[in-house]
């Protein structure tokens, strides 16, 4: 990018809205505190830059019952999404949790979506895209 960060290539653009999902690979070794530290700093960033992008902070995906037990940590991932419905609030951005059509009934990934137990399979993707498309719908009114 020209010696820029993908998130400075991204605010140059001055967008309308940007959604933000962010975590899902670090979540289960690093702590919940600073990983919304890092999202508040890229906050202020877009704000300083773009002032009148809206901006969506998208909660972090279920994983399967498996991978959370092969990775322990992720069992952060109810308290991450709290933490950051609480962040958006308090930095007046949108928070969409759109994970209910993931979930199984124990609230983990379900295996038609589920590739490697917290990568998605395509029809997951497909799934999401018509979710953020009528959420951001609903944002225009």
């Amino acid at each position: 990018f020209n010696g820029r960060t993908g998130l400075q290539k991204l605010v140059a653009e001055r967008p309308y809205r940007v959604y933000m999902m962010l975590g899902m690979n670090e979540i289960h070794y690093r702590k919940t505190s600073l990983m919304i530290a890092e999202y508040k700093d890229m906050i202020n960033y877009i704000r300083q830059v773009s002032p009148n992008t809206d901006i969506v902070l998208c909660a972090v995906s279920p994983v399967t019952r498996a991978e959370r037990a092969r990775h322990t940590g992720m069992k952060q991932i109810p308290i991450f999404n709290k933490k950051l419905k609480k962040l958006a609030k308090k930095v007046h951005a949108n928070y969409l949790d759109y994970t209910d059509f993931l979930k199984d009934s124990g609230g983990y990934l379900k295996a038609q979506y589920a590739g490697d137990g917290y990568h998605w399979k395509n029809p997951a993707y497909t799934q999401f895209g018509k979710v953020v498309g009528k959420y951001d719908k609903a944002l225009e009114h």
